[in-house]
């Protein structure tokens, strides 16, 4: 004779217990269709990035050509401006907005001789901090 206790115990075992451990130890499996339907057509990007060397430069004409103050856009260089090699202008445009691991933002305005690939160079206005910074590798992020 079956105790009325004992057989509630295995119906929940079965009907809540169970599905329980499944979901603890397949959580891919369960909810895989619904991923799938909500975002087979949508292409989310959460932003692309690239592991380049970073330098810094100033505005000297053994640095740079013969303006060393205007950039290759045209603009007047300052703080918060940045170079990239021209192989990275292939993926960016003047203007475009970069982050440097550790660093912080910095705009698109200047491009490096064609000898530097997958390369950064960003302007600051002291010779002494850019020479003592050397070159260093760091992931760059942009598409945020």
């Amino acid at each position: 004779m079956k105790l009325p206790i004992l057989n509630d115990v295995s119906h929940n075992l079965r009907f809540i217990l169970l599905p329980m451990i499944f979901l603890m130890l397949f959580p891919e499996k369960v909810f895989e269709a619904e991923y799938q339907n909500k975002y087979k057509t949508e292409q989310i990007v959460l932003c692309d990035s690239l592991k380049v060397d970073v330098t810094w430069y100033t505005s000297s004409i053994l640095e740079t050509d013969s303006t060393p103050f205007v950039t290759a856009d045209g603009s007047r260089v300052r703080d918060g401006f940045i170079a990239v090699s021209q192989n990275l202008l292939d993926y960016f445009e003047y203007g475009d907005s970069l982050f440097v691991e550790n660093l912080g933002w910095f705009e698109i305005r200047d491009c490096m001789h064609h000898r530097w690939m997958n390369a950064v160079d960003i302007w600051c206005n002291d010779r002494e901090y850019a020479l003592n910074n050397g070159r260093v590798h760091k992931w760059i992020y942009w598409n945020f």
